[in-house]
């Protein structure tokens, strides 16, 4: 129901861009039925861009939904590897998207970001752990340092279910939007989505 809630949001508020940073699904091992009713559900929002980056739970491994061949609707994009990138000339927009490819990720894939593009906006959407500076992560490292170089624009980041405010590191600006539902009784307060513009230079 909530999936839903989201996809006729993106109808009602004619949202350019959905970015969905990693654990759409909480296993690889999706039914036949759900899989379907998500696909459907992302053709009934044609003009709204789509952007899936595999997380460590629906890990873009060869078994992955996210590796159907001809399964997934025109308008989905979706990162299961190494950070790529897709040019949205329509929306003016460079996206950089990075994916799990097994449970775990050990090296930072916003150390591996394509080249930036100074003449469009730079969105990235991935799973990752933002930790301060010197630490590490299994699950794809990310600190401050590395956001304030990155030259993006707006970073969207998934795997911490609380949400953060949108925040700033140099010039890119970046959030956490949370789960958008609680997955347990210990994880209360406001669920949801974020959605706004995002600029050159402003968010």
């Amino acid at each position: 129901k909530t999936f839903h809630q989201i996809l006729s949001l993106c109808k009602e508020e004619k949202i350019d861009l959905l970015l969905i940073a990693g654990d759409l699904f909480d296993d690889v091992k999706v039914s036949s039925e759900l899989l379907g009713e998500v696909r459907d559900a992302f053709c009934t929002i044609p003009e709204c861009v789509v952007a899936i980056a595999a997380g460590n739970h629906d890990a873009a491994t060869p078994d992955s939904p996210y590796m159907l061949e001809g399964f997934w609707p025109e308008n989905v994009i979706l990162f299961t590897t190494q950070p790529e990138c897709k040019v949205l000339p329509e929306l003016g927009v460079r996206l950089i998207g990075g994916g799990f490819t097994g449970s775990y990720c050990y090296q930072s894939m916003l150390r591996k970001l394509p080249a930036i593009d100074d003449d469009l906006i730079n969105i990235a959407v991935m799973h990752g752990d933002l930790v301060s500076d010197n630490a590490r992560s299994d699950y794809n490292a990310v600190t401050q340092r590395m956001i304030q170089t990155s030259g993006l624009d707006y970073l969207a980041l998934g795997h911490i279910h609380k949400r953060t405010e949108v925040l700033k590191s140099g010039n890119t600006y970046y959030a956490y939007s949370g789960c958008p539902e609680g997955q347990g009784f210990d994880e209360t307060g406001d669920k949801g989505v974020y959605i706004g513009t995002v600029e050159k230079g402003y968010c």
